[in-house]
């Protein structure tokens, strides 16, 4: 079982080459990477709003300079929106955590989901994702952030 997103490393290490037969199955543990890297999103959009840098740095040369402008000057999450391009298990998460900040959330798709249940919940409220796209250039146009966590594929490599 793979203990972390994406699978290229093991079918393109050392020891696998294009004629090996795995003698294994390989596994899905889905479910677990999303919390984590969803809250690492969110504090690298704050820590950007807010200049955590420079006023590190100002602390550390114990003034009140370069960050002063910065540091009172920031956009509220809630003004924003954020694009997720990809929207598996960890996405929906990042979309969720945006949410609960009052992103927008914008969601960049091969195919636009629907509702998959019986409970009157619409889309938006199963996924976080309040709109979906399947154009790149809209997608991209639209966020104030970009987050990629779209799977490693002949289509998204180098994207």
């Amino acid at each position: 079982q793979s203990t972390y997103a994406g699978v290229d490393p093991l079918f393109n290490s050392s020891f696998v080459s294009s004629s090996t037969i795995i003698p294994w199955k390989l596994t899905r543990f889905a479910g677990c990477f999303g919390p984590p890297i969803a809250e690492w999103c969110i504090a690298r959009i704050i820590e950007h709003e807010r200049s955590f840098v420079a006023t590190a740095k100002d602390q550390l040369q114990k003034s009140w300079a370069g960050s002063r402008d910065a540091v009172t000057n920031y956009r509220y999450l809630s003004s924003m929106t954020l694009t997720i391009l990809g929207c598996g298990d960890i996405g929906r998460c990042i979309a969720r955590a945006a949410k609960a900040f009052g992103m927008k959330t914008v969601g960049y798709v091969r195919t636009i989901p629907s509702s998959s249940n019986n409970d009157n919940r619409t889309v938006a409220e199963e996924t976080g994702v309040d709109e979906y796209t399947t154009d790149l250039t809209s997608a991209l146009q639209s966020g104030d952030y970009i987050v990629s966590v779209l799977p490693s594929t002949p289509a998204t490599r180098g994207l």
